[in-house]
């Protein structure tokens, strides 16, 4: 039985439900239910039913922990391991434009977002925040056709709440991923901001200022605009607050603070100021809770491969993406374990695009021969899942992902699945790898 996952588009959904599918000992399978929201659809969002296609992934039993907060597929090998519900922080709620726009066009881009967003903030008050989120790199094509906003919740749902109540034993864990790593936003009411740019190589500034960086790719990518700036943004407030896709609102951490306490849980934070270190979290919890290895297996961005880490012992490394300042972490998490000892066999479980091969021409995109070409320094055989990259057709990327999906889930088939014995100082140690793999990297 695979486990369906009916929100596709949106990342932080697709972490939990490679978190339920791993609980479950099988794997997941996107079903594009929920993929675009007209503009009538978003203003009239019901926030608990949103909520609840998180927490209907879950069925099955009690829990001693949940982790819940900042999404990212470190959090949910982290959550894998403690054998707990991944609750996570932000929905992303893609809207369908009204008619297609220029890549470029950031004045009708914000025109757009900005009128959906009030009317929704009319409804939803102080419980979220809105980020609208513009990326005219790395989402060139798409933002011509949907806009980019994500839901931040600002308050604990009442669904995540009652889930807790009704899964959390008594006296229970919630593990809490605070990921603070800073992005220029632009706030234009107490709910509503907007961020330009998306991380990888390129800095928040170089999206609003000129970059020699990007400057060099205008003509490349036919850019009539440039710095995407406007007066929209001119005559907001500029801020830096956490970072789209991988950041947790302040207001939350409070909020599920006065839960704990009021409900007898234990809360244990795991506050990160660098994204990029939510790479760690699986592998830490793995040292902790598992020690010894035979292999690794790196998953990158959504991709997950279940319980193949568990069953064959296999180290666990996430990473953000396909591009440069991923592979640089990736190298130098890979460098302070593997330590000059090669492993057998190492596992590249990867989504299928984002690589220069598929003419991707982003400034910090890669090949994936130079993924492989780092992976060869760590292990004597390198499997990559799937086993080519072949030509990006957008049609079919959910398919083909449902694929690599199986394929790594079935490289595990026959191992048993024996869950991690998990004690009241696992995270404490999870804290402390954390800690040393840092402060090697910094």
């Amino acid at each position: 039985m695979v486990l369906e996952c009916k929100r596709p588009l949106c990342s932080a959904t697709v972490f939990a439900c490679n978190t339920a599918a791993a609980l479950l000992d099988t794997y997941t399978k996107l079903v594009p239910v929920k993929t675009e929201y007209t503009p009538p659809e978003f203003t009239r969002l019901d926030l608990d039913d949103e909520a609840r296609i998180v927490t209907d992934l879950y069925k099955h039993g009690k829990y001693e922990y949940v982790v819940i907060g900042a999404p990212s597929g470190g959090a949910a090998q982290l959550a894998i391991l403690f054998n707990a519900p991944l609750l996570p922080c932000n929905i992303l709620t893609p809207v369908k434009r009204d008619r297609r726009g220029h890549p470029d066009d950031i004045d009708s881009y914000l025109s757009e977002a900005l009128e959906l967003a009030l009317l929704l903030e009319r409804r939803t008050g102080n419980k979220i925040d809105i980020l609208i989120h513009y990326d005219p790199i790395h989402d060139r094509n798409w933002v011509t056709h949907n806009l980019t906003i994500r839901i931040h919740f600002k308050k604990l749902p009442q669904v995540y709440k009652e889930f807790i109540k009704g899964k959390l034993v008594s006296n229970g864990t919630i593990i809490y991923v605070d990921v603070k790593h800073p992005w220029i936003q632009y706030k234009f009411t107490e709910n509503i901001y907007v961020q330009v740019g998306g991380a990888d190589d390129l800095d928040d500034w170089e999206y609003v200022e000129e970059s020699d960086k990007i400057k060099k790719y205008v003509d490349v990518f036919n850019i009539e605009k440039y710095p995407w700036r406007t007066d929209l943004l001119d005559e907001a407030e500029k801020t830096r607050l956490p970072e789209s896709e991988w950041g947790s609102r302040e207001q939350l951490l409070e909020d599920v603070k006065h839960f704990a306490e009021e409900n007898g849980y234990r809360l244990e934070v795991i506050t990160l100021d660098n994204f990029y270190h939510t790479m760690f979290l699986g592998t830490s919890a793995y040292l902790a809770l598992m020690g010894e290895y035979k292999g690794v297996v790196v998953e990158n961005y959504k991709q997950s491969s279940s319980t193949l880490f568990v069953k064959k012992k296999y180290l666990p490394l996430w990473s953000v993406f396909t591009t440069r300042k991923s592979l640089y972490y990736t190298d130098k998490l890979l460098e302070k374990i593997i330590d000059g000892n090669k492993v057998s066999e190492l596992v590249y479980v990867t989504v299928p695009y984002g690589y220069k091969e598929q003419r991707t021409k982003w400034p910090d995109a890669l090949s994936v021969n130079d993924w492989l070409e780092v992976f060869n320094k760590y292990a004597r055989d390198t499997v990559l899942i799937p086993r080519e990259i072949k030509p990006y057709q957008s049609t079919r990327t959910l398919d083909v992902m449902n694929k690599i999906y199986e394929e790594a889930w079935s490289l595990g088939r026959e191992k048993p699945y024996i869950k991690s014995n998990v004690n009241s100082e696992a995270i404490l140690s999870v804290k402390k790898f954390l800690v040393e793999f840092i402060h090697y990297i910094s």
